[in-house]
């Protein structure tokens, strides 16, 4: 376990790379780098418009709620346009305005949950 305020090593568990422990507030906490998550959804982004001719319509993505530190069993939809579809709408998590929006989940912020990693990029759900 890291402490995520010094960086400090605590001990060595099976899970190690991916919890941090926070002395200060006593929390368990997920770590995530988000300039590398950042990078991550660029390349991700730049390879589906090369293959495809066209920007990608939703993201796969991997989340951690805040208020919990819950990592979502599943990935979750999010889509990049805040256009709403009532035919798909029970399947989308979260709505965002492109790929910058996206990329600006990565970081603690407003909402009530963080991506930690973007799967991949799809037309289709």
């Amino acid at each position: 376990m890291i402490n995520p305020n010094d960086k400090s090593f605590r001990n060595y568990t099976d899970e190690a790379f991916i919890y941090g422990w926070c002395d200060d507030c006593g929390n368990g906490v997920v770590l995530s780098d988000v300039d590398e998550i950042k990078e991550d959804i660029d390349k991700l982004y730049a390879n589906f418009c090369a293959e495809h001719g066209t920007e990608p319509l939703y993201a796969m993505c991997e989340i951690v709620w805040k208020d919990e530190k819950f990592i979502e069993p599943s990935p979750v939809t999010v889509k990049l346009s805040s256009d709403a579809d009532d035919a798909t709408d029970e399947k989308i998590f979260f709505y965002c305005d492109g790929i910058e929006d996206l990329k600006s989940l990565a970081v603690f912020g407003v909402e009530d949950f963080v991506i930690t990693s973007c799967n991949y990029l799809t037309n289709e759900l």
